[in-house]
């Protein structure tokens, strides 16, 4: 079995331009966290292509 390390980071900010840069800072994916932060659809949607754009996986974090 291979145990392979997946590292990623979260981006609280609501900004495309750093999901996009976390994104190209060598991690696999990037978590865009909703439950702390207000963003509005548009601004996640914003956030992911950005992280899609960076070259990694992106997650929600929805609020509950």
């Amino acid at each position: 079995m291979d145990l392979a390390e997946t590292v990623g980071t979260w981006c609280t900010l609501g900004d495309p331009a750093v999901a996009e840069l976390a994104a190209g800072g060598g991690v696999e994916f990037v978590v865009v966290d909703t439950e702390h932060t207000p963003l509005g659809l548009e601004t996640v949607a914003d956030c992911l292509r950005a992280v899609e754009a960076g070259g990694a996986r992106s997650v929600v974090r929805v609020p509950w």
